[in-house]
């Protein structure tokens, strides 16, 4: 019914057999969540409402994580070095990845930016 938010470089970090594609950095301030958003974390997956739009978005448990990063405040960098000693995948990777999954979350309006001053 809703919109599934399903990043690639998740999946490739599943197989860790291929190199994601650069993703820019442009050095946007932190991500914030939407006050319009709704989450809920069933069975691991994340499930995201926008209230606003009336959008349903699923994610793997792997994006639950970097959404609950993303509600405790940790900054994008925290959060992957994070997952990269979990996985044990290179920092690098994941900061890539990570923005890449949270240019998703933003472009479907679930994210906005706050400044870190």
């Amino acid at each position: 019914m809703g919109e599934t938010l399903r990043s690639r470089v998740w999946q490739r970090l599943l197989r860790l057999g291929r190199r994601p594609e650069a993703v820019p950095n442009p050095g946007w301030d932190e991500p914030a969540v939407s006050s319009d958003v709704r989450s809920v974390v069933e069975g691991g997956n994340l499930v995201l409402l926008h209230i606003g739009k009336g959008f349903m978005f699923r994610s793997n448990p792997t994006g639950a994580r970097i959404w609950q990063g993303l509600v405790d405040r940790r900054p994008r960098r925290r959060i992957a070095e994070e997952l990269s000693l979990e996985f044990g995948v290179p920092r690098e990777v994941v900061e890539r990845d990570v923005d890449e999954f949270i240019a998703d979350l933003e472009s479907h309006g679930l994210l906005g930016r706050r400044s870190l001053g």
